[in-house]
């Protein structure tokens, strides 16, 4: 092909109004026959329990909640309460709190 001449292009197909590609599903209108062999094997379904996985999922989530909580008992063993964000605390044990 010539690079002095651009290519020709074919206009597209004017588009069906009266004849739509997708029939729409609208509630209480007739379906379209479905198409294949309705004697062909039917699909079947996958095992539907997973012991072993079950199990390291639940022994996973027990050992996550039991390291949250020694994690925040020793965190609160040692240390007084006090509000998030308080800033430093005044060295008297007054009632003088940020909100």
């Amino acid at each position: 092909m010539d690079r002095a001449t651009p290519p020709s292009r074919v206009p597209p197909p004017p588009a069906e109004v009266d004849t739509p590609p997708m029939v729409p599903l609208w509630p209480g209108q007739m379906l379209p026959s479905l198409t294949g062999d309705p004697r062909a094997r039917t699909a079947v379904p996958s095992a539907p329990d997973d012991v072993v996985g079950t199990a390291l999922t639940a022994v996973l989530l027990a050992s996550a909640i039991l390291a949250a909580r020694v994690v925040q008992s020793r965190r609160n063993a040692g240390a007084p309460p006090s509000i998030p964000f308080e800033g430093l605390r005044q060295p008297d044990p007054g009632h003088h709190r940020l909100a």
